[in-house]
């Protein structure tokens, strides 16, 4: 696969990622913060685990990396293990909700880019170099 097309591929995710992010924070956790649950850490997670799950379908099934196992072992648990830790830093007073907003836009991004790594997965011809 060409370099620019994963590019495109990768961006195409970000921004679904993205879009996904915004609108379960605006019609859903915002809606419960208002009723003063007491599951405010749940909360927090659902945009950040909607968003990652978008970015991973996207992005697994455009770049054809969604039929190998390995992707769907590897993706989940990254992303997971990342998106802990902006909740708990709102919910522990380190950051505020924009910081948080922030920080989950870096780890749909970055935690996107980690689950699509491969070694082969960018095929570079050797002419191309020289």
């Amino acid at each position: 696969m060409r370099l620019w097309l994963v590019a495109l591929i990768y961006t195409l995710a970000f921004l679904a990622g993205l879009a996904t992010l915004w609108a379960v924070t605006v019609l859903a956790v915002l809606d419960l913060f208002e009723q003063r649950s007491d599951s405010l850490f749940v909360l927090l997670m659902i945009p950040l685990m909607a968003a990652l799950a978008v970015f991973a379908v996207v992005y697994g099934l455009a770049s054809g990396r969604a039929l190998k196992w390995q992707y769907w072992l590897f993706a989940p648990l990254v992303m997971a293990l990342l998106a802990w830790s902006v909740p708990k830093l709102i919910l522990l007073g380190y950051a505020t909700v924009f910081q948080g907003f922030v920080g989950a836009v870096m780890l749909v991004f970055f935690g996107g880019f980690l689950a699509c790594l491969k070694r082969d997965g960018i095929a570079v011809s050797s002419e191309a170099g020289m």
